[in-house]
């Protein structure tokens, strides 16, 4: 068994100089004063499923603020 709902693509984890970005604004974010929990999830995200790139991480920040607005 996969872990994946049926139907749904396998995650690809992204290449190793991404990977190590994400790792180090995932540190960074946790050592800042007020961490962003939603940044940090979407940091994880990214690291697990390489297809998650900048725009769909600021796409999902938008929507989020819009949501809670």
């Amino acid at each position: 068994m996969s872990g994946h709902e049926p139907g749904m693509p396998s995650p690809c984890p992204p290449p190793p100089a991404r990977s190590a970005e994400l790792r180090e604004r995932f540190a960074e974010e946790v050592r800042s004063e007020r961490p962003g929990l939603s940044a940090l999830c979407l940091l994880v995200a990214a690291e697990g499923d390489g297809r998650l790139d900048e725009a769909g991480m600021d796409a999902v920040e938008i929507e989020l603020d819009r949501l809670a607005g």
